[in-house]
């Protein structure tokens, strides 16, 4: 039993962090958008679970973009284990990504986890303690976008191993293999027996073999004479025969050669009237074209005149629509002025009254001056007294931290005692380079005696090998001696050399008493520094505890109740000031006012003049009006068609410009194929009728007569001949010369009339070839005996041989017969899962397709036909829709998952994911798969099973709903329905 408990994500592919507890047992429904996140999900289970990416190719796809680190953790539970695994990618500066992997294994009955490191050695571990492995997982837990087509599409050999892994198989493969390896031993003794048993063969055979082989040697060699000699002879009756054509061919090639030649004239020259007609015909075209270009031209000179009377019109309409357009304008400003007067009329007495009664509010208000003078006097002294009180504070404060800091004096005495510590280590530096010279100085002392005494040994008596042997001991603990001191002595070297990193200059020069004073004096002074700013910090203390403002801020309390009296009398003025700026449009200050009134009293007196004038001027327009407005209503509506007119006229003067450059163009090409015929005419002898039918006549006999292929077929045959005839030429040299050569005495010419059976040869070569490899064979056979067993061909005893030989078939033949037995049991297992398959498939295929399909057949490589009630014969799955073709793969997947995965089997995974499954349903077949896994046989056999989806599915029906967008999950309440996703 496996089940999920909790996942957690930290900038994994489009999350940032995301955590979920999945429930125990139930549907869980995830939606979203497309490319929302949610394939995602199941992408960071299967990669928390075996360390390698579901979907993506690389598990740098894996990290969030813009980021470097990705986390994920997984809880899993088994039967009586909690399993948390933790995984860690990393981008590395060389572009690569490295991987960290935890994992945390809590037993039921044991408190303290073990826990495992490294993705080397969790990976491994992970699928021992959950029982399935990648492959595994991906063909039966998972049934995945796209992926619906991917058992049906696994090879034989990668099925059986995916079913060899879920039922434990490998047992029986480890048996088979084991009896495979036990019969190869005795194979390897057989066929040991059998080389000592073809060897005695071997040896009786040979004498007969090679006797036969000479003779049948020598009967080949003089059948090759003969046949020699009449291969030349038949040479020498092919060449004369060539010949004899060859001179019969040249004849009729210079006969029919002529014939060729008039026929490439006439051919040559009826081309060349072909092209004067067709450039003839051309010349009428252009003619034709050119007489209705200059037609077009005259149409458009007739069209264009009417442009200035045209304009003329146009041209008087503006000047009266000017002049109407003025009379509206000035109608309507005389309208705006008088309503404008009225208004300046009536609120310019009000505002003057309103003036008067701000004045009398300001006289009472000047008197708030003097109070704020004496405010503001008051606040500088506070100000004063608490700047003083904050500098005291400030002051305090810093002397505080001061006064923290002389508790942490190391950073000023550690280069101090630093360098007392460096001059201790000098002293003991000192010490043992003295003891390693004394102990080099022994070494060099006893190695020099050493090598002496050895010399002496060998050189003069065997008596000084004792001394010798002694000498060398004491060298030997003299070498560890000055090795030892040696290390100590490069050991306090490098010590001495990190210490003196941290030592200022101004130290390493100094001995180690003034160090040592230097030491004392500076703690002393830093003590008493430390008690002077403990006394100043009391005084401060007490210097701020004096001051007091509270006198000060009760007068400026006082003094703000007067003025907030005056207040009330400031608002009734700022109101008036307001009314009367807003009215007047003007600064907010009592002249402004003032100063705008009278303008506005001069304003009205003036637009009252301008009244009176534009009125006259509005008169006389109406004097120089020269149409009435029914006439000009009319002259109006013509505009429209004269200046469409003109556009047209426009357009004509374009298209006469175009048709000018165009008669140009068409003169020109004329010119030019006159001047072709001209040129082409030279070249015939005539144009007349008569010449030309009779080159048609002489080009029609010649054709008729079929000269053209009669040339290329005698040309053909005569090179054809005589590449034969010098083929046939090097071949007859070729033999003569091979047979003096291998036949020096003796003359062809002797053996060409001898007669044989030609298939006599052929039968004597395959008899030697048969011998030669049967002699090679038994040469064989006995070489290996003799090089396999070390002995000699004459000491075989084949009797003794022949008795051991059989024993070892026998156990040979037992050997079979077990391999026969588990290969037996374990494809017998391995078949019974294609009946599981289909009896789940029966059950589940009317459900996916609405009761439309009842039955499938499923192959060997799981291959599926289904019945039909139109067809006598099922049908391949390509002969259906696209959609159908899914559920069909559906069907198939979810039966291989329950028929792989027995309700008995302890590592059972109890959880599937259903990636995208709806995409090709429709509202009835979506509703049966919804009914399959969430109350039918899906629901019965797995405790977890997620549904993926971005189209709209009964909610209802699932115990948790998930909504991811943009890498963001949202657990669906039903108490709050504004979280459910929109479609």
């Amino acid at each position: 039993m496996i089940k999920l408990v909790s996942l957690t994500l930290r900038n994994f592919k489009q999350y940032r962090t995301a955590h979920i507890n999945f429930p125990e047992k139930g549907k869980i429904l995830i939606k979203g958008k497309n490319e929302a996140g949610k394939s995602t999900i199941f992408e960071a289970i299967g990669f928390a679970l075996f360390g390698k990416p579901v979907y993506v190719g690389t598990i740098s796809n894996l990290i969030k973009f813009n980021t470097e680190k990705a986390e994920i953790e997984l809880v899993v539970k088994t039967e009586d284990k909690i399993l948390t695994i933790s995984r860690t990618l990393k981008k590395n500066p060389q572009g690569s990504t490295s991987q960290e992997a935890t994992l945390r294994i809590k037993q039921n009955n044991n408190p303290t986890p073990i826990i495992v490191t490294n993705p080397s050695s969790v990976n491994p571990r992970i699928i021992k303690e959950i029982g399935i492995d990648q492959d595994i997982f991906i063909n039966t837990c998972f049934i995945g976008q796209k992926r619906l087509e991917t058992l049906e599409n696994l090879g034989a050999k990668e099925r059986q191993q995916l079913i060899s892994k879920l039922f434990n198989l490998d047992y029986f493969v480890n048996l088979i293999e084991k009896a495979k390896d036990t019969r190869k031993e005795f194979i390897s003794q057989k066929e040991n027996y059998e080389l000592i048993r073809k060897a005695a063969e071997a040896k009786k055979e040979l004498p007969e073999i090679k006797e036969r082989i000479n003779e049948i040697e020598n009967r080949i060699k003089e059948i090759e004479k003969i046949e020699l000699s009449q291969n030349i002879v038949k040479k020498e009756e092919l060449l004369h025969n060539l010949e004899e054509e060859i001179k019969k061919l040249e004849e009729e090639f210079d006969k029919v050669k002529k014939d060729v030649e008039l026929l490439e004239k006439c051919k040559e020259e009826e081309k060349i009237i072909s092209e004067i007609k067709s450039i003839e015909e051309k010349i009428k075209v252009l003619e034709r074209q050119k007489s209705e270009n200059l037609q077009r031209i005259k149409n458009l000179e007739e069209r264009i005149k009417e442009e200035g009377e045209i304009r003329e019109k146009i041209r008087f309409l503006e000047e009266v629509k000017n002049i109407k357009s003025q009379i509206d304008e000035i109608t309507k400003t005389i309208n705006e002025e008088k309503l404008k007067i009225s208004k300046l009329e009536e609120i310019i007495p009000n505002l003057s009254e309103k003036v008067e009664k701000y004045k009398e509010t300001i006289k009472e208000i000047e008197k708030e001056k003097t109070l704020l003078d004496e405010i503001n006097k008051v606040e500088n002294e506070i100000q004063k007294l608490e700047e003083r009180k904050r500098n005291l504070e400030k002051r305090k404060e810093r002397l505080e931290k001061i006064l923290n800091n002389f508790s942490n004096t190391k950073e000023i005495l550690d280069p101090y005692k630093k360098a007392l510590e460096y001059k201790e280590k000098e002293i003991q530096i000192f010490s043992l380079q003295k003891d390693f010279s004394k102990a080099k100085n022994r070494l060099i002392l006893t190695s020099t005696l050493t090598i002496l005494s050895f010399v002496l040994s060998f050189a003069l008596n065997y008596f000084f090998l004792i001394p010798s042997l002694v000498l060398l001991i004491f060298s030997f603990l003299t070498y560890r001696n000055y090795s030892q001191t040696n290390k100590d002595l490069t050991k306090q070297l490098s010590i001495l050399e990190f210490i003196k990193k941290d030592i200022p200059d101004h130290l390493k020069d100094k001995n180690q008493k003034e160090l040592e004073q230097e030491l004392q004096n500076l703690e002393k002074e830093l003590e008493a520094k430390k008690i002077k700013t403990e006394k100043i910090i009391e005084s401060l203390k007490t210097k701020a505890s004096s001051i007091d403002t509270l006198t000060l801020i009760e007068e400026r309390t006082k003094l703000k109740r007067e003025i907030d009296n005056i207040n009330s009398l400031k608002t009734e003025a700022e109101r008036l000031i307001s009314e009367l700026a807003s009215r007047l449009s003007c600064n907010k200050d009592i002249k402004s006012v003032e100063e705008k009134l009278l303008k506005a009293q001069e304003i009205l007196e003036k637009k009252k003049q301008e009244l009176k004038e534009k009125e006259t001027e509005m008169e006389n327009l109406k004097k120089s009006d020269p149409l009435p407005d029914k006439e000009l209503l009319v002259l109006s509506s013509e505009k429209g068609s004269l200046e469409n007119r003109l556009k047209n006229i426009e357009e004509d003067k374009k298209e006469l410009a175009d048709k000018e450059k165009r008669k140009i163009e068409l003169e020109e090409d004329i010119k030019r194929a006159q001047d072709e015929i001209e040129r082409l005419s030279k070249k015939l002898p005539s144009l007349s009728e008569d010449y030309i039918n009779k080159l048609k006549d002489t080009i029609k006999d010649l054709e008729e007569r079929k000269v053209k292929e009669k040339y290329d077929s005698i040309s053909s045959q005569l090179n054809n001949k005589r590449g034969q005839r010098e083929a046939v030429e090097k071949e007859y040299t070729k033999l003569i010369e091979e047979f003096k050569n291998r036949f020096k005495e003796e003359n062809w010419k002797d053996y060409a009339s001898i007669s044989i059976d030609p298939k006599e040869k052929e039968m004597l070569l395959s008899q030697k070839e048969e011998l030669i490899k049967t002699l090679g064979e038994k040469e064989a056979i006995l070489e290996e005996y003799e090089s396999k067993t070390g002995q000699k061909r004459d000491d075989l005893i084949p009797e003794k041989v022949e008795e051991d030989y059989k024993e070892i078939e026998r156990k040979i033949q037992k050997m079979d017969y077990a391999i026969k037995i588990a290969e037996s049991t374990r494809e017998s297992i391995l078949k019974s899962i294609l009946p599981r398959t289909m009896a789940f498939m029966q059950r589940i295929l009317p459900i996916l397709t609405s009761d439309r399909y009842h039955y499938a057949e499923i192959d060997e490589d799981y291959k599926l036909r289904v019945y039909t009630s139109d067809t006598k014969d099922p049908l391949g799955k390509e002969r259906f829709s696209g959609g159908t073709q899914d559920q069909i793969s559906l069907a198939l997947r979810l039966a291989f998952a329950m028929a792989t995965l027995p309700q008995d089997k302890g590592v059972q995974p109890k959880f599937i994911f259903l990636d995208e499954p709806l995409g090709s349903f429709d509202e009835d077949r979506a509703k049966g798969l919804l009914y399959l896994i969430t109350q039918g046989e899906v629901s019965e056999f797995f405790d977890q099973i997620f549904v993926v989806t971005h189209v709209p599915i009964d909610e209802d029906l699932f115990d948790e709903v998930y909504y991811i967008d943009n890498g963001q999950i949202t657990k669906i309440d039903n108490d709050n329905p504004n979280l459910n996703l929109e479609f």
